[in-house]
């Protein structure tokens, strides 16, 4: 999850097993989005410090589950405003036999869930006379969602002699975008300052802007 986010996380309980899934309650997305993503091989867990969720992150209700066989155990997770990897845990009683039993919670908390590296990007000495022979790639960032997916609709850049390019390393959450500069009538020697804009499906970040600095040379 990412720092200041807030999640509801059903969970089916059946009697002497605890469902090990998160209920898919709002289809394909919402199972992506609130799914808590793996923190990795044992020896990275290890390494990284395990923190107590603060006081009242986590909050739970109880709810029939429809038959005698088990209920439901709604988690609502929110207030964690810094990253790391989260723990909490608590005693549940069965509301039909009384038993008691612990349910835990791990959870790694990222900074941010969609990362720009590097969030600004500066070409270089491009020559326009190699401009005149063939397009420069001249610079490229990397665009990753750590939760969930993201789609790249177009690139664009407001300095015309610039173009975008997208190069898919796992589609769905990382990609290249790759800065061409390419040979315009009109342009000459000079620095220039503009942006490269990216375009997603994201409904939190549509529109992600990266400012490009350019130098020109004969």
């Amino acid at each position: 999850m990412e720092k200041g986010e807030h999640l509801t996380l059903p969970l089916r309980v059946w009697r002497g097993q605890l469902d090990a899934h998160v209920a898919n309650t709002g289809g394909d997305e919402a199972a992506n989005k609130n799914v808590l993503p793996s923190v990795g091989p044992a020896s990275s867990r290890e390494v990284q410090a395990r923190l107590p969720f603060p006081a009242g992150a986590v909050k739970y209700v109880m709810r029939p589950g429809g038959d005698k066989r088990g209920f439901w155990l709604d988690l609502e997770i929110s207030g964690v405003d810094k990253a790391g990897l989260f723990e909490w845990s608590t005693n549940v009683a069965d509301p039909t036999t009384g038993e008691s039993f612990p349910v835990g919670l791990s959870a790694l908390v990222f900074e941010e869930n969609l990362i720009v590296n590097p969030r600004t990007i500066e070409s270089g000495d491009v020559s326009l006379e190699v401009l005149q022979k063939s397009p420069v790639i001249a610079a490229q960032f990397n665009l990753r969602k750590m939760i969930g997916s993201i789609h790249i609709k177009g690139v664009s850049s407001s300095l015309g002699f610039v173009k975008g390019g997208v190069q898919v390393l796992v589609d769905g959450s990382n990609y290249l975008i790759k800065v061409y500069i390419v040979a315009k009538p009109g342009v000459g020697p000079g620095k220039y300052e503009g942006t490269i804009k990216v375009d997603t499906d994201d409904s939190a970040r549509g529109e992600i802007e990266v400012p490009l600095k350019v130098t020109l040379v004969p």
